[in-house]
């Protein structure tokens, strides 16, 4: 067990923790950070067989995408994108949003559904400072906001999915420059182009 206390000598081990999180969460973008406060406190990391987990004493995290959870199984997480292909299905005639693009950025975004976020608040896409009740709830959300007649995505309405792939990321949602590569592979990895 490695006991850190951002106060002491072992910030240089929080700095480390904090940097492998971002390299290992999604891309969290100025546009889908949204109020959030933050306090200081004291976090535990536990390293064993691949898990980390973080305890907090605030209701915001400081590490907040922290994988909770060990690595899935391939199984799990052809579950996991199954399911939000499903739900993205559900309502691509309505928002015009490929359910592949949904499945895509929820497994990118949540780690396959294992990020501190996901799993305590149902929050699969990145937007901080929200919680939900459901998968549902937060594709609703996810939907709503790349759906808006005045947001960032209105050019790509009614586009094919590989320019939503390649265009969301530039049009607000990410600035990283191989966001759509990174989406792009995980629909080729669960075969969700012919959708």
């Amino acid at each position: 067990m490695i006991r850190i206390d951002t106060t002491g000598r072992s910030w240089v081990v929080a700095l480390i923790i904090v940097g492998c999180a971002f390299l290992l969460s999604g891309c969290n973008s100025t546009e889908k950070n949204q109020s959030v406060t933050s306090s200081s406190t004291t976090n535990t990391a536990t390293t064993s067989s691949n898990t980390a987990t973080t305890s907090s004493t605030s209701p915001t995290n400081a590490f907040p995408d922290i994988v909770v959870k060990s690595e899935k199984t391939m199984a799990e997480k052809a579950e996991f994108v199954e399911t939000m292909y499903q739900i993205g299905k559900a309502h691509e005639k309505e928002t015009g949003i490929p359910a592949a693009l949904l499945a895509a950025q929820a497994s990118y975004e949540s780690g396959y559904g294992t990020s501190y976020r996901a799993i305590y608040h149902n929050n699969l896409f990145g937007f901080i400072g929200y919680e939900y009740d459901s998968l549902e709830d937060s594709s609703a959300h996810y939907e709503n906001t790349l759906s808006r007649a005045d947001g960032y995505y209105t050019g790509l309405h009614g586009a094919d999915l590989a320019t939503w792939v390649y265009g969301v990321g530039p049009a607000g949602y990410c600035p990283s420059e191989n966001y759509g590569e990174m989406l792009w592979s995980i629909i080729l990895m669960w075969d969700l182009q012919g959708g």
